[in-house]
């Protein structure tokens, strides 16, 4: 990139992560990055297409071209959970790549290329460039190796004759060494003076912040997605029930002034009667009693059909009396 960069007050950062990959998971990393498997979250139409380069130009897979790798040191020891491979994840804070041209993209793709071929050499194997997630990044793999020359134990015969031990070359994984607490430290600065010419920044030396792996971020994100579906869900349910308890409500309030109704009609004439009886009883008003007391036994299966046991108990307990009185 050439020319003055320009920058918002926000402060923009230089940003790399780290991941420690087995033989047996580097046919699923070369199908991740190289979009083989479905991937979630990414834009199917990019403004610009995904890049990869491998050491030798070819089309190899991760695990292929990391094999032909350490298949240069035959004697070097390499177990079944051995690292034998280290992905680098570069990228910067979100805003740089807002507004940039493919030039200006490919410009901070070339630094990051020199730096990573100057800092890890022929242990370098692969880049790939995605465009299609929501923050431009690059996926840099290494094989790290490094050779080591040791000495042979002396035989008595070099003892004796005070001679210096032979001496061997012997190769070794060496990625825990390098990528030790201490070792990313440094690289982390050492990689952010490399993106200074574009404005960015070394990450604040602990600050105290966590990092998630992308995966992780997007599962908790799809979470995070079905929990408030579910809440949405039980918001609409709650109100659905409110609606029904408010018909239900409503319902029973109709019902009950139904049933005042049908009781004010059928026990105000009798209540009348009886307040007469109860001054004086005469035949005629024994007659008026008699006829109210029977149209009572005409409605009490209606009224049944509207009034609890215990309503039912209290009108039976008013009407004893007058029953008595008519006898």
């Amino acid at each position: 990139m050439t020319g003055r960069v320009i920058m918002s007050n926000k402060d923009q950062f230089a940003i790399f992560r780290l991941k420690k990959l087995h033989m047996d998971i580097l046919n699923a990393v070369h199908a991740h990055n190289q979009r083989l498997i479905p991937v979630p979250h990414i834009n199917t139409t990019p403004k610009f297409k995904n890049i990869r380069w491998t050491f030798d130009g070819s089309n190899k897979t991760t695990k292929q071209l990391v094999s032909q790798h350490l298949a240069k040191f035959p004697t070097m020891r390499v177990q079944k959970n051995s690292v034998v491979a280290n992905e680098l994840m570069l990228t910067a804070s979100p805003e740089f790549f807002d507004g940039k041209s493919k030039k200006q993209v490919n410009q901070w793709i070339k630094t990051n290329y020199k730096w990573l071929k100057r800092k890890f050499g022929d242990n370098l194997l692969e880049i790939s460039v995605h465009y299609d997630e929501q923050t431009i990044h690059a996926h840099a793999t290494l094989s790290m190796v490094a050779s080591k020359t040791k000495k042979k134990r002396r035989t008595k015969a070099q003892i004796l004759a005070n001679m210096s031990a032979k001496t061997y070359t012997n190769a070794s994984l060496c990625s825990n060494s390098i990528f030790n607490r201490k070792g990313l430290k440094l690289i982390q600065t050492e990689y952010a003076e490399a993106m200074s010419v574009f404005g960015l920044k070394r990450g604040r030396r602990q600050s105290g912040a966590t990092h998630k792996e992308v995966k992780t971020y997007h599962a908790e994100v799809q979470e995070l997605d079905k929990v408030k579906f579910e809440l949405t869900k039980a918001k609409i349910e709650l109100h659905a029930k409110k609606q029904e308890i408010s018909k239900a409500q409503k319902r029973l309030a109709y019902i009950n002034a139904k049933a005042n109704q049908l009781i004010n009609k059928c026990f105000e004439p009798l209540k009348r009667a009886f307040e007469i009886a109860s001054a004086h009883l005469s035949p005629t008003t024994l007659k008026i009693m008699g006829v109210q007391i029977r149209q009572y036994e005409k409605n009490k299966q209606m009224l049944k059909n509207v009034l609890s046991e215990e309503n039912l108990e209290q009108v039976e307990q008013y009407i004893k009396p007058m029953k008595a009185a008519l006898k």
